[in-house]
């Protein structure tokens, strides 16, 4: 009457487009936005500083500017660590390296010098075939192409070779 009752319920539908976000934002860009936000939280730490300063050490308090630059460090803070979380999974950092990076946003400016010392050491530099990076075969009579997607139509470079 009811109908069979031990029969599995309908699976959900799947959903029309999926993204993902470790391919269409590619490394360099990550790097990139990165390198800002080291420079953006050493500026904000010296914001916040001069808003201490006249908060407590001033003629006249002025609180409210410790609120808004500590506001806007914090946003900063946070951007930074999750920033540096994404290059520990894109390139491939140990343990220590992005601890070093995490680390290096509590201290003033240390920031800065973590973001020169990553770049100094190869830290930033993004090897094709890691996280992000897809590989295409292109290619035509004779000629045997494999691009590097690196993201939404860029290449990070060519390789070709004649095929006989």
């Amino acid at each position: 009457m009811l109908g069979d009752m031990t029969a599995e319920p309908p699976k959900p539908a799947k959903p029309f487009v999926t993204f993902d976000l470790r391919r269409a934002v590619p490394t360099s860009t990550w790097v990139k936005w990165w390198r800002f936000m080291a420079f953006a939280e050493a500026v904000s730490w010296a914001l916040l500083l001069t808003g201490m300063y006249f908060k407590y050490l001033a003629a006249d308090p002025t609180p409210v500017l410790v609120t808004i630059f500590g506001s806007v460090h914090g946003a900063i803070f946070v951007a930074f660590g999750i920033l540096t979380l994404q290059l520990w999974q894109r390139l491939k950092w140990t343990y220590p390296v992005v601890m070093m990076g995490c680390l290096s946003t509590i201290p003033p400016f240390c920031s800065v010098v973590f973001e020169l010392w990553a770049q100094r050491t190869g830290r930033l530099e993004h090897k094709l075939g890691q996280v992000g990076d897809a590989a295409q075969h292109v290619g035509g009579p004779g000629v045997d192409e494999t691009r590097t997607v690196v993201g939404a139509g860029e290449y990070a470079g060519d390789q070709r070779s004649a095929t006989s």
